[in-house]
């Protein structure tokens, strides 16, 4: 971004967050008026104490935090629980929803649903992906910046606390419905594959994409070896379907329902249960470059235009780059059910089915190093299956106790949840095009490859804690303890396989002319008729891997005096990680086993202070000590496929656990009803902090993980949210009376430092600048609202440059694009019902994803780059 753009952004939010508060002061001398306390009408969320604006949900964290309520959400018109954080100070969304907080990576991120963790389907990711979650099944997410004793040790950037909806206080059944259309995708022609079966369409397959059971006998097809019949019959038993096809896309489309019941019983019992389903389709065009570069700049794979010009004239040497379509199919699904039996005892029981069905075709289209000077076509076809499902048991008892901490309130879960991600079918091949201008079957080893895979996480997690306050000296006292013990086991298995020529055999150019299907046809395999069926799996495609952690932690808080509430705890946690995988096949001891055993234990303090030093002011500090592990699957040297930028990538079983120290400082200013003004600066420290980093891969380039020495990060953030009621500007003209003007701005700037042997650069996944800007006005009489959002993020270091030999790889630069979104909201009522219609426009100015590479010699090189297209959406709901 350029300097201009940069200080554009940040005078902008910095003049509102300058500006707004004035005008509210400004608004109170031009009434004659001081700014007054509501009356006592006012909702329990904004009753206080002293500071009379200062919301309670606020007031009852001594951490630096932010809260996203229901309202929050209603005013961005988010659907899923990762575009809204996205509108919160100092988080960015990568990806599939992944959390960046503060500019830092995932990794630095913490995800709790009702207290307990959750394991993530993807098997490159460490965290739950947030677009899995519709808000419609959160109630409110609370986004932690300093670190508490009472969670987890694995702690950088912050931790996202989702609460899922408790026992209703009505009964209610909800409808509702949306459809969309996006300017790259709905209409245009789409890439598809005959995924077979009849649920295909609703993203559930049929056995056929499965591994045959044939196949079932022997995966390894080592005794089919010296059995011509079994090997011919293993061969034929693989669905014959290779081709892509073009057809016109469908819009996106969802549904989705809710509802509550309450039961009363005589003896002061209630039952309640809440039910929710929501389900969604989209499906998205993806058209751009790709490229991948040597030290020096020069070219190794050429994905793009220009390649085909370099194809002497050839007719057929045309449509080089690469195209994706991806259809998505998502079925989530809530369950909360509670039994009340007093105000002092409740238990709850909480289930989650968040399902994501994902086919995608590919095609990438230019020069490849394994096929120099000529024009090579590769094809995918991709099937991805991912679930997750968490269960909770828990329950909250509180007791009197007649001393002077004479509250004591128990509160205990039983979490297991279950992870999985299958891709019972991923089928590659390529073309090349040869001197006489015909496409054919590359005749090398890697002109077809079939997969099958499987991915398997189990969490198992019991937490107990124990709260005892009361009033000591006058002033309240809170003392705190629990322990958790968390159990975690994930595995990993894929097989691949090839149809090769049998021995003797050479495949005729006329035969490798045509498309796949007549080339694998069962007339074609087995015998001596062309092609043979072979396991090509390496021993790295294969990892188990366990974790324990068990934890406890004590903490106390206490008003010392009259405005100053202080917070301090340890926390103690002992784990071990143990990953077990196979050194591939090419490096020395190929097959061999290679394990990876990280047992440490920690002590983790943490101390904070709120003071509320004058009316509606108040000044929160924190530090604390914690700790980021390794993922497990970052520990394995198996090798994946990131689908997403076609990437492989290997885990690194020499991995250590990072150590992190943060320091916290946060002014805070309540000048209004839901508005405040707040500033905060941060400083963290990393011993051997955990980065993804870009080197090379078998013959070409990927991705692996390893410690850097030391890095340091600061940064300032700052946010304001303002309401203005417009008739300050008309008072005597009615449309003014009725409406009010909303703004929320904030931006978050930081800068990084990472300290290693040879060179010091920023921490991967870092971006400088952040900012978000939601302007918008609210008419509560006509029920219509409008919102204006923009979503601002800086470049960052995708992936890490590491030293090969004595040059070090240049670092993947990621160039997010500026979203601007325009969502509005309309109730109206027909026949006595009320219904809420929702419009929203998505990436307004469409502008380009990017990332790249500069080069020693001033050169710039484009990794990948592709167009975000416009989305145009409607949604209706009903309440009965």
């Amino acid at each position: 971004m350029t300097p201009t753009r940069t200080f554009g952004l940040a005078g902008l939010l910095a003049s509102t967050i300058l500006t707004a508060p004035a005008l509210a002061w400004g608004q109170d001398a031009a009434s004659g008026q001081t700014p007054q306390a509501d009356p006592e009408t006012t909702t329990v969320e904004d009753i206080v104490v002293r500071g009379r604006f200062v919301p309670d949900v606020k007031r009852e964290t001594s951490a630096v935090a932010n809260i996203l309520t229901e309202e929050d959400i209603k005013r961005s018109g988010d659907s899923e629980i990762g575009e809204a954080l996205a509108r919160v100070t100092g988080l960015s969304i990568v990806g599939d929803g992944y959390v960046y907080v503060r500019g830092l990576g995932d990794r630095y991120s913490s995800i709790v649903l009702d207290g307990s963790t959750l394991p993530s389907p993807e098997p490159l990711k460490r965290v739950v992906p947030l677009d899995l979650f519709p808000t419609s099944l959160v109630s409110n997410a609370q986004i932690q910046k300093t670190y508490s004793a009472q969670y987890p040790g694995e702690f950088g950037g912050g931790l996202i606390a989702l609460s899922t909806r408790a026992i209703p206080n009505e009964r209610f059944f909800s409808l509702g419905a949306s459809i969309a259309a996006e300017t790259e995708s709905t209409g245009k022609e789409g890439l598809y594959w005959d995924a077979g079966g009849g649920l295909s369409n609703i993203g559930i397959a049929d056995n056929s994409l499965n591994l045959p059971g044939f196949i079932k006998i022997d995966p390894s097809l080592k005794s089919f070896a010296n059995n011509p019949a079994m090997l011919q019959a293993a061969g034929r038993s693989l669905r014959n379907i290779w081709s892509i096809d073009g057809d016109k896309n469908l819009p996106d489309f969802g549904f989705n329902l809710s509802g509550a019941e309450i039961v009363d019983l005589s003896n002061g019992v209630r039952l309640g249960g809440f039910v929710a389903v929501d389900y969604d389709y989209q499906v998205r065009n993806r058209e751009g470059v790709r490229n991948s570069f040597e030290v020096n700049g020069g070219v190794n794979d050429q994905i793009s235009p220009e390649a085909c010009d370099t194809a002497g004239g050839l007719s057929n040497a045309k449509g080089c780059g690469f195209r994706r379509t991806e259809q998505e199919y998502a079925l989530n699904a809530l369950g909360a059910f509670g039994v009340e039996f007093d105000e002092n005892h409740e238990l709850k029981f909480t289930t989650l089915l968040l399902r994501k069905t994902r086919q995608q075709a590919l095609i990438e289209r230019g020069l490849f190093s394994a096929d120099p000077g000529l024009i090579r076509s590769f094809h995918r076809l991709n099937w991805i299956e991912q679930q997750m499902n968490s269960n909770q048991l828990s329950g909250r008892h509180v007791f009197q106790l007649p001393m002077a901490l004479d509250r004591l309130q128990i509160d205990w879960r039983a979490a297991y949840s279950t992870a999985s991600r299958d891709t019972p079918y991923r089928r590659e091949y390529s073309y090349r095009l040869e001197p006489d201008n015909v496409f054919r079957l590359t005749p090398g080893s890697d002109s077809n490859r079939t997969f099958f895979s499987a991915l398997e996480d189990e969490n198992k997690e019991f937490g107990l804690d124990f709260t005892l306050n009361g009033m000591i000296a006058d002033r309240e006292v809170t003392l705190k303890a629990g322990g958790l013990h968390q159990e975690r086991e994930r595995d990993f298995a894929s097989r691949r396989y090839s149809f090769q020529p049998a021995a003797g055999v050479i495949i005729s150019p006329a035969l490798r002319s045509f498309v796949p299907e007549i080339i694998f046809s069962p007339d074609n395999i087995g015998g001596n008729a062309g092609y043979t069926l072979r396991d090509i799996t390496d021993p790295s495609d294969f990892f188990d891997a366990t974790m324990e952690i068990n934890a406890g932690y004590v903490s106390a808080e206490a008003d010392l005096f009259a405005g100053l509430r202080v917070t301090a705890g340890v926390r103690y946690e002992d784990s071990e990680q143990r990953v077990n995988s196979f050194i591939p096949l090419g490096e020395t001891g190929a097959g061999d086993r290679i394990s990876a055993d990280l047992a440490q234990d920690f002590w983790l303090p943490t101390v904070s202070a709120t003071w509320e030093f004058a009316d509606n002011m108040q000044l929160r500090f924190g530090y604390s000590k914690t700790i980021n592990r390794p993922d497990l699957r970052e520990l394995a040297n198996a090798l994946f496929l990131d689908d997403d930028s076609n990437t492989l990538e290997r885990g690194n079983p020499n991995l250590k656990i990072a150590e992190i120290q943060n320091w916290d400082l946060r002014w805070e200013w309540y000048f209004g009803q839901r508005q405040s003004a707040t500033v905060g600066v941060f400083y963290k420290t990393f011993d051997n902090p955990i980065e993804r980093t870009y080197q090379p891969i078998g013959e070409g380039f990927g991705r692996s993980f390893q410690n850097a020495q030391e890095a340091t990060l600061k940064g300032i953030e700052a946010e304001i949210d303002y309401t203005l009621p417009m008739d300050v500007w008309a008072p005597n003209i009615g449309w003014f009376q009725q409406n009010e003007l909303f703004v929320v701005a904030n931006v978050t700037w930081s800068d990084s430092e990472v300290t290693d042997a040879a060179y010091v650069r920023s921490l991967q996944g870092q971006s400088e600048w952040l900012g978000n800007l939601q302007f918008g006005f609210e008419n509560t009489t006509a029920r219509r609202r409008a919102t204006l959002l923009v979503n601002y993020q800086g470049e960052r270091i995708s992936d890490a440059g590491i030293i090969t030999g004595s040059t070090r790889l240049p670092d993947v630069i990621e160039t997010p694009p500026i979203m601007l979104d325009l969502v509005g909201s309309q109730t109206f009522t027909v026949g006595g019902r009320d219904y809420d219609l929702g419009a929203k426009i998505e990436n307004i100015l469409g502008q380009e994803y990017e990332r790249s590479q500069s080069f020693a010699n001033g050169g710039k090189g484009v990794v990948e780059s592709y167009k975000l297209g416009t989305t145009f959406s409607l949604s209706l709901s009903t309440t009965f």
